[in-house]
């Protein structure tokens, strides 16, 4: 089975689903899923504009909501009904961040508190569930895309529903017998 997405129900809401033989390519499709809910023909969307679009998530589940709100925010800021993407995935362990003005650290999962031979504040912040921006920053996933597509403006006739945003509800990233998975529902 190639690459392709598919919409599926989920209450008042809509769930998208996109596969391939890459993470990538699921993402990428998983997009198009997300996209297509908003026009009639995804396929007529022509590439007049393109956009520099970065996720980060602590994984890929994580990665892939993140993924699908920074597009959602661009079309939305920048009016654009988008149709075509590009993904590269930086894994958490090559992944890093500019150290410049770090955000305050985030709380660590249990999982991630180390135990004994640490120094006294190593120890306090394992037995407050926070860790240093350092640590944090082993634990995120980082995506680099592109998008393009057309003004919104130009395709009135032809409008969908709209998107309001990607939710964790069946977030799945999985890979199954040599094919990746991308899936969540989204809130329209």
């Amino acid at each position: 089975m190639e690459s392709g997405f598919e919409v599926f129900e989920h209450g008042a809401d809509i769930g998208v689903r996109g596969w391939g033989f890459s993470l990538e390519e699921a993402f990428i499709q998983g997009a198009r899923a997300m996209f297509s809910l908003m026009t009639e023909d995804l396929q007529s969307v022509s590439w007049e504009t393109e956009i520099d679009v970065q996720a980060v998530g602590y994984d890929l589940e994580s990665l892939f909501v993140a993924w699908l709100n920074a597009l959602l925010t661009e079309s939305d800021i920048q009016r654009i009904l988008l149709s075509g993407f590009e993904v590269s995935l930086v894994p958490w362990h090559i992944s890093r961040v500019a150290k410049k003005n770090p955000p305050l650290a985030p709380p660590c999962r249990l999982e991630d508190r180390r135990q004994g031979g640490e120094s006294e504040e190593e120890r306090f912040r394992a037995d407050t569930g926070q860790c240093s921006y350092d640590s944090a920053l082993d634990q995120e996933y980082t995506l680099h895309g592109k998008a393009k597509g057309e003004p919104f403006s130009a395709r009135r006739e032809e409008q969908g529903v709209e998107v309001k945003g990607a939710t964790f509800c069946l977030a799945e990233v999985s890979e199954r017998e040599g094919r990746w998975v991308a899936q969540c529902v989204v809130d329209v």
